[in-house]
């Protein structure tokens, strides 16, 4: 079973609490508003993840400038020494 994320613990026990204060009237209708809620949040996420994903710069982006500028010294050092 995978671990729920920080911000939909609280979620879960506030759901029941809504689907079990309308049980006895309502219990089908809010069990699907807390489903609408749910599913709405999971759609949230998935745009938010999508959007950081491409905005991410490439990985270890930094690393390979820092890389290819020390190859140039290099280069510059070994084309002046000859």
């Amino acid at each position: 079973m995978s671990t729920p994320a920080h911000g939909s613990a609280p979620t879960r026990p506030a759901a029941l609490v809504f689907i079990f204060a309308f049980w006895d009237t309502h219990r089908i209708a809010a069990s699907l508003v807390m489903i609408g809620m749910f599913v709405g949040l999971a759609l949230f996420a998935v745009l938010v993840l999508r959007k950081k994903l491409r905005e991410k710069s490439p990985m270890l982006d930094d690393t390979l400038a820092e890389l290819a500028k020390d190859r140039d010294n290099l280069r510059a050092r070994v084309s002046q020494s000859q």
